[in-house]
């Protein structure tokens, strides 16, 4: 029932905060430029002359061809900007959400997915895909999904009923003790074990 976070995981980690942020910024820049060519598209020029005894100012429009290109990066820039925040705000929600399945499972041996659809709010289908989205990563590598139960299970779990067994690993012919129903790896060369 360990927790671990290695040096490749905290880097992930920092990498995927990083370009949260990144593209958070990005969408600011999209929208300052989406600004400036709107700006550039509806500006006008002026031109003051004087002579003599007069004064005259020429206001000169620029004709819609000319503008356009400015109005459409602009439309372009103010879609990637709501691009890039709704990526952004995704990064953190899952990010969050992987917090509060790490706080909500630290210490027990065995939670139902239901249960922790009722504590976070969020749906089976997500909750499964979260947990072992976190399983492959080796957020929670002590832990696996029982479809069949439909719980999340330590490893080190060991059911009232339980069966041992004695197996030879496929890959290194070392001997093996195992709980029928719980995956173990080899203690010799980490390989996974065959129980049947």
């Amino acid at each position: 029932m360990k927790f671990k976070l290695t040096n490749n995981q905290t880097l992930n980690f920092f990498i995927k905060a990083y370009i949260a942020y990144l593209l958070g910024a990005l969408g600011i820049l999209s929208l300052g430029g989406a600004w400036a060519s709107l700006v550039k598209f509806t500006q006008k020029t002026t031109q003051t002359t004087t002579g003599i005894f007069f004064k005259k100012t020429i206001t000169e429009h620029h004709s819609f061809s000319e503008r356009l290109p400015y109005l459409i990066g602009a439309i372009v820039l103010v879609a990637l900007a709501v691009y890039l925040f709704k990526a952004t705000a995704k990064m953190f929600i899952v990010q969050n959400r992987y917090k509060k399945y790490e706080a909500i499972i630290k210490g027990t041996e065995r939670i139902s997915i239901q249960e922790l659809s009722d504590i976070t709010g969020n749906s089976r289908k997500v909750i499964i895909t979260d947990l072992q989205r976190m399983i492959d990563s080796e957020m929670i590598s002590d832990y696996y999904i029982d479809h069949k139960l439909g719980a999340i299970i330590s490893k080190k779990f060991i059911p009232e009923s339980s069966t041992k067994k004695v197996v030879r690993c496929e890959n290194c012919g070392a001997t093996n003790e195992i709980i029928v129903g719980i995956p173990k790896n080899c203690d010799f060369c980490g390989m996974p074990l065959n129980v049947n």
